[in-house]
């Protein structure tokens, strides 16, 4: 007897799990990444965890772009903290590879800030992992802020509409 795979039995398990499509008109913002050797395993790929890093990497760097460094915030007491993150690894990266982290701000939730990111090929050919990661906002002792602190909310604002870049 021949075991069939969870799930649908027309449709093959390794089929390709189609990414989401936002509805975000906001720009995508570049980091470029060069896959270094502390990056890889012994089989020269990445290892998955650097990619989330890459990822924070990015989303810092834009906030440096518009003139609000990270630091700003956590100096107000304002801590942008992870509450989801959906990651679809499609192709690895190897070592001495130049990947471009895109990223831009998908609508705000109520007070959770999400995010939509591809890790594409430096010529934008090759999609080797597609994400969403969803922030909110807490202050040092970890409670949840309601709404977003004036100083958030007008970042957010001039990410999603490309100002300061």
């Amino acid at each position: 007897m021949v075991k069939q795979p969870l799930g649908d039995p027309e449709t093959p398990y390794t089929r390709e799990v189609q990414h989401v499509t936002s509805m975000s008109t906001a720009p995508w913002f570049e980091f470029n990444v060069r896959a270094q050797p502390h990056h890889t395993d012994f089989g020269g790929i990445v290892w998955h965890g650097h990619y989330i890093a890459w990822m924070e990497a990015a989303r810092v760097d834009v906030l440096r772009q518009i003139g609000m460094p990270f630091e700003t915030f956590v100096a107000a007491d304002i801590n942008l903290v992870v509450v989801d993150l959906n990651l679809r690894y499609r192709r690895p990266v190897s070592m001495g590879e130049e990947i471009v982290v895109l990223e831009r701000p998908l609508v705000p939730q109520s007070v959770r800030l999400p995010w939509e990111y591809e890790i594409r090929s430096r010529d934008r050919e090759i999609l080797h992992v597609s994400a969403t990661l969803t922030l909110a906002p807490v202050d040092g002792s970890g409670k949840l802020y309601r709404r977003h602190p004036q100083m958030l909310a007008d970042a957010y604002d001039r990410i999603q509409q490309g100002n300061g870049m």
